[in-house]
């Protein structure tokens, strides 16, 4: 299963976005509302992505996706997410901390009001995970 964040305030991670890969395919728009976690405000491009894992829980390797998609105002059409890059997915053991990165090369540019919204899942399940993990995004606006 696939989750992204239900409650922005709180930012955990507990709304089923998908039960397989949604690479490709449509999500309700509120998702890209309620759930992203960067809307550019001009058009942009994301460089690369740092991001740090840690999961006090147990060794289930977490694995974040990062996927880009575009609202439209006035609307609650079904909205496309693909995939940027590649997953962020680094073999864990409990209670270390993990430090992955990546640079972005194609599928990076984004025009004012398309979003990033962020999933985590796992292959293989022992018990329910709060991993603590931060995004760090570098851009440039053009």
């Amino acid at each position: 299963r696939w989750y992204t964040k239900g409650v922005p305030e709180r930012n955990l991670f507990s709304i089923q976005l998908a039960t397989s890969d949604p690479n490709g395919t449509n999500i309700p728009a509120k998702h890209g509302i309620l759930s992203n976690s960067f809307v550019a405000p001009k058009n942009c491009r994301i460089r690369n992505a740092y991001v740090t894992m840690f999961n006090s829980r147990n060794s289930d390797n977490i694995i974040l996706t990062i996927f880009k998609g575009s609202l439209a105002t006035d609307s609650n059409t079904a909205v496309e997410i693909n995939r940027m890059g590649s997953i962020f997915a680094p073999t864990m053991t409990i209670n270390k901390t993990y430090i992955v990165s990546q640079d972005f090369t194609s599928g990076n540019a984004m025009s004012a009001g398309d979003f990033l919204l962020f999933t985590l899942h796992v292959t293989s399940y022992t018990s329910t995970s709060y991993p603590n993990i931060t995004v760090t995004l570098d851009g440039e606006y053009q």
